[in-house]
């Protein structure tokens, strides 16, 4: 069987013009063996060839092919509905369970049934300099990890889980042998559950009573809480909540529109070794999470989440 790119440039023009001539498609596709999966490619360069044809044009046997299978469109980013609770930067096995957990129930509280996890669930340590020199090994981690998912599973109806730049160390360390849908397929494979989302992209969206958040993991951080997240509002025009810059901070964008929110992060500082055995001029590091409810968002932190927990009880 054959697709467009197999006919050669005499047989392209001649299926062009018989199409011009009122042959159907049906009949071109069985005398040239076209694939099935092929046909939509094939009727429509079949059809752009007898359009020019009958507006007296040229139609050039030499011409630009269509790009290969190999060059995907990358449209496929998950897009998700209602309230959720947004948490990040976990870096298990690193991870502040109480933090966590604390969040969990108060999502709960506010009747909250899904979560999404922006990026670093995983921190890979195994696979760094520090992580070795504290022990860690690869079971350890992946073990506490899907711990944590089922945990998620059973406490909400949906879990979606995007990438962070330490999902992809192993990829990197294995010069990309393994691509991030492949690697995901292995970590998460074990546990079949309709109620998971997992996505290569290190994006989701999320859309609540009409608003539009951007979930993301982005590759800039700032010193700034919310400057990233202004510039990807900006360039995106929805509301933004960030992760991997390890703070929290919220502002409006300069047409005060959008929502751009830096939203923290759910590690244990005391447990990254490469932060408290080096001292650096970043600002701290700060928890934090995200509830959407009804379409607005609200910055959890450590000094705001009693009055929360009050206002939900």
């Amino acid at each position: 069987m054959r697709t467009w790119s197999d006919l050669t440039d005499a047989e392209q023009v001649e299926a062009a013009r018989a199409f011009a001539g009122g042959k159907a498609y049906c009949e071109l596709e069985t005398q040239y063996q076209i694939e099935y999966d092929a046909r939509e490619t094939f009727e429509r360069r079949v059809r752009e060839g007898a359009f020019w044809l009958k507006a007296g044009q040229t139609y050039h046997e030499t011409h630009i092919a269509e790009a290969p299978e190999c060059a995907r469109r990358w449209t496929d980013h998950i897009t998700v509905t209602g309230d959720h609770l947004i948490l990040a930067d976990a870096h298990i096995p690193f991870h502040d369970a109480d933090w966590m957990n604390r969040c969990i129930d108060l999502a709960d509280k506010w009747g909250i049934r899904k979560v999404g996890m922006a990026g670093d669930l995983f921190d890979q340590g195994a696979f760094s300099f520090y992580g070795r020199q504290q022990g860690v090994e690869w079971h350890d981690e992946h073990d506490a990890a899907m711990q944590a998912v089922r945990a998620l599973l059973s406490r909400f109806e949906q879990v979606t889980i995007s990438q962070g730049n330490h999902e992809v160390r192993v990829i990197r360390k294995i010069a990309h042998a393994l691509d991030v849908a492949d690697w995901n397929d292995m970590l998460y494979g074990e546990i079949h559950s309709p109620k998971l989302n997992v996505t290569p992209y290190h994006w989701f969206i999320v859309e609540s009573n009409g608003q539009r958040y951007r979930v993301t993991h982005p590759r800039n951080a700032s010193i700034t809480p919310g400057f990233v997240a202004a510039r990807v509002a900006a360039k995106y025009n929805a509301h933004v909540i960030t992760s991997h810059g390890h703070l929290n901070g919220w502002r409006r964008d300069t047409s005060d529109r959008l929502w751009c929110i830096d939203m923290g992060m759910c590690a244990d500082l005391e447990r990254l070794a490469y932060v408290v055995t080096e001292d650096n001029t970043r600002p701290i590091m700060q928890q934090g999470a995200v509830l959407i409810l009804d379409g607005i968002p609200a910055l959890v932190t450590p000094d705001n989440i009693a009055q929360y927990e009050r206002m939900a009880a």
